[in-house]
Parts: structure tokens; C-alpha cells; sequence
């Protein structure tokens, strides 16, 4: 087996590791904590800054920024690991299959 198709054979275990991986039972329950999880996350932003704002006596503030940077930082995070898992997945069945 040549080096293009080794690749070509890498690339298409990778595809259907994400895919078996995004269609587990296990992703669905992930999944849910990823949504709770960036609920949660703006929605303390939200009430930290409905706090300040009704209680400080300075002009109103804004954590809308915040609470974006801190989302997407969780988000990366997951696509990142899935993308790792899905990898090292990839590896290990095109390691057994060579």
C-alpha cells in the first residue's frame, strides 16, 4: 500500500469516526450539558450585570462581550476534544486495519 492511499484510507476512517462518534448515545447526553452549560454561562453574565446595574449607582454596564468570549472559549474547547477523540479513534483503527 502506497502513501496516497494510506492517506486517502486515514481520511476516510477519520470521516466515519466523526460520524460514529457524533451518532453515539453518549453525544446526545454531551450535548445537552454543551446547551446547559452555555445557558448557564449567560445567563450568570446576565444577572451579574442586572445586578450591578440596578444596585451600584454607576452608569449601566454591558457583560454581552463577556459572555460571548466566555461561550465561544467553551466551544472551541468542545469542537477541539471531539475533534482529538475522533483523531485518536481514526488512529487506532487505521493502525489494527494496516
Amino acid at each position: 500500500m502506497n502513501q496516497e492511499q494510506r492517506q486517502i484510507n486515514f481520511i476516510t476512517v477519520f470521516k466515519d469516526s466523526l460520524i460514529k462518534i457524533v451518532f453515539h448515545k453518549k453525544s446526545i447526553f454531551a450535548l445537552i450539558l454543551l446547551i446547559f452549560t452555555l445557558f448557564t454561562i449567560y445567563l450568570g453574565y446576565e444577572g451579574a450585570e442586572d445586578h450591578f446595574n440596578a444596585h451600584s449607582g454607576y452608569p449601566p454596564i454591558s457583560t454581552d462581550l463577556k459572555a460571548i468570549y466566555s461561550m465561544s472559549g467553551v466551544l472551541v474547547y468542545t469542537v477541539v476534544l471531539y475533534l482529538l477523540i475522533a483523531f485518536v479513534r481514526a488512529l487506532k483503527i487505521a493502525k489494527n486495519t494496516s
